[in-house]
């Protein structure tokens, strides 16, 4: 899994210019795809809004926490 990047929009906001436009991100997800696919797996790209910090890994509900919390208890009883 990887997360699907607007490398476009990040040259324009950051001002990094052609340092973000160059740097391959496209064509390092293609030959990631490309061993993927002759491995028999698949490349999931993840959006960027997706609450991966804030989802349970073994039931998969999405829970608010602060940036002080430093442990994640779920209501199924995993704690990490």
């Amino acid at each position: 899994m990887i997360e699907d990047l607007d490398m476009k929009g990040m040259s324009k906001a950051l001002k990094f210019g052609k340092s973000v436009a160059d740097n391959g991100w496209g064509m390092f997800t293609s030959f990631l795809h490309y061993k993927l696919k002759e491995q028999g797996k698949l490349l999931i790209k993840i959006d960027k809004w997706f609450p991966s910090t804030k989802a349970c890994s073994s039931c998969g509900s999405v829970k608010e926490i602060a940036l002080s919390e430093r442990t994640y208890q779920c209501k199924c009883g995993l704690e990490i």
